[in-house]
């Protein structure tokens, strides 16, 4: 009788599953792990979410702690490193900076005992530029960046980044985000029927984003941009996807009072359809800042064959 294949468990400390580019590889990475090696589980810092229960359904337990951000809180650790205990997974691996923060800190009190994994998915050019409790755990990080037994980023110039910051290189490694070509590739018919859905003529030349409302992804950019273009070229649509992108957020409707022609700009809101929606595409704009590390949308858009503007 074979034996039974003892698998490594693995705990995901994340700093909340909200809808972000973070989130969404944790998921992706989550829905190919091999079950038969690893058991996963995920323990999200912030709030339940709709995230949580889209993991969930793979089968996977997720912690949604409510913590709050000022991590050296003892109560805030205490309750973490007894959560790890009843789980005893044999690997940690943190997730944004709070995570990575609140993944070392409980390690530490289990005696350094477990190898902890970072996670960095975001450039930094100025620190001095972020919240002043994210630039705090930074700095805290910082000074822990010797302990993980690898510090994983998605692209050469965020490691740069943070090494000019003090964050130790000995263990970096680098690992660009990966796109499923199955599902993000050119299609003509979801290029077709995309546009008839959304009432966009086939000869129209159709411009899109697809990001959640964040100032960040800079939409007020992309709307600004989209006024300016109708007044030169009428047979132009506009697509924009994504949490919070509606008619009805009130950070949008000052922007979208200015278009003269709004029957050009869909606001779609949150899709499932993402690949459908980037095929009716004919060119992919995104206005986001110089801190979005590695834009999955980009790379999504690429696979599909649309030319991008960033």
């Amino acid at each position: 009788m074979a034996s039974k294949i003892q698998k490594i468990g693995v705990v995901h400390i994340i700093t909340n599953l909200e809808n972000t580019g973070t989130a969404l590889m944790l998921y992706k990475l989550l829905a190919h792990t091999d079950r038969h090696q690893f058991e996963p589980v995920v323990i999200s810092l912030g709030a339940e979410t709709e995230f949580c229960q889209r993991i969930r359904a793979h089968g996977i337990s997720v912690h949604a702690l409510e913590m709050s951000t000022n991590l050296v809180v003892g109560w805030q650790i205490f309750k973490l490193t007894q959560l790890l205990r009843t789980l005893k997974p044999e690997v940690i691996q943190g997730w944004m900076y709070h995570g990575n923060l609140a993944a070392s800190l409980a390690n530490l009190s289990l005696g350094n005992r477990l190898p902890v994994l970072w996670n960095i998915h975001n450039t930094l050019y100025d620190i001095k530029q972020e919240p002043r409790t994210t630039r705090w755990v930074i700095e805290l990080t910082v000074k822990r960046s010797n302990t993980p037994v690898r510090i994983l980023y998605n692209t050469y110039l965020s490691a740069e980044q943070h090494a000019a910051i003090g964050y130790d290189t000995q263990h970096t490694h680098i690992i660009p985000n990966g796109v499923d070509t199955q599902l993000f590739s050119p299609n003509t018919y979801h290029h077709a029927n995309t546009r008839q859905r959304l009432g966009i003529p086939e000869d129209a030349i159709v411009i899109g984003m697809v990001a959640h409302h964040h100032p960040l992804k800079n939409h007020a950019l992309f709307i600004e941009a989209a006024h300016l273009l109708l007044q030169h070229q009428k047979n132009v649509h506009f697509i924009l996807a994504g949490q919070g992108i509606t008619a009805d957020n009130p950070q949008l409707a000052p922007l979208l009072q200015r278009m003269a022609t709004p029957h050009h700009l869909h606001l779609l809101g949150e899709r499932k359809d993402i690949p459908n929606l980037l095929n009716a595409m004919d060119i992919f704009s995104l206005t986001a800042s110089h801190d979005d590390g590695f834009p999955h949308s980009v790379s999504e858009a690429m696979a599909c064959g649309i030319p991008c503007l960033t």
